[in-house]
């Protein structure tokens, strides 16, 4: 029970700024293929960051330099970026819709949770880890269904539908800009760029 306990806070203290993403993600595309091919993409991307995390906790046991996993924070920021400048629907054709999801899901979670999960695993006899994965496929599920309940309250729908591109800009700047951050990548290359 405590191992369900540690995964289930691990999994939303990594996850808590990209259920602003499924917000976003779960108001712009509506029918039920889309939110199917964002629910199968949000698994394939956790599935992605797990499998790096496991592989890095199992064999190399360290996490990588946190600095070079800062790097992934530029996806976000360049998402962010043209959304700002550009103030257009973040509209993907539905056949590209996975693919896209998936690469967000590891670009703006990838730094923090893996930074969270390679130690974690590390210290996880291998029936905790079967645990902990399958607590984090559940997380998965509730996130997706919160972000679905959520975007259909009709406050949150009239400000998606009137702010929603602007907020999409300000989170993915904003998440792009904390992983450069919290990862010291930013700090790293102004020493680099100094020495």
């Amino acid at each position: 029970m405590a191992t369900v306990i540690t995964s289930i806070l691990t999994f939303i203290s990594t996850g808590m700024d990209y259920l602003m993403v499924l917000l976003i993600l779960f108001h712009r595309y509506r029918t039920p293929r889309q939110r199917l091919a964002i629910i199968c993409a949000d698994y394939a991307g956790t599935s992605i960051l797990v499998g790096l995390a496991l592989v890095a906790a199992l064999i190399l046991r360290r996490a990588p330099d946190q600095w070079l996993l800062g790097f992934l924070g530029l996806v976000p920021l360049a998402i962010g970026c043209h959304l700002l400048t550009h103030q257009e629907s973040m509209a993907t054709p539905t056949n590209h819709l996975f693919l896209t999801v998936t690469f967000i899901t590891v670009a703006s979670c990838g730094a923090d949770n893996l930074g969270v999960y390679i130690p974690y695993f590390a210290t996880r006899t291998s029936p905790e880890l079967v645990i902990v994965l399958v607590t984090f496929a559940v997380m998965v599920a509730v996130f997706c269904l919160l972000a679905t309940i959520i975007t259909h309250l009709p406050a949150v729908r009239a400000l998606l539908d009137r702010y929603g591109t602007l907020l999409a800009g300000v989170i993915y700047l904003g998440l792009g800009i904390l992983i450069l951050g919290e990862n010291g990548t930013a700090l790293h290359l102004w020493h680099l760029i100094h020495h």
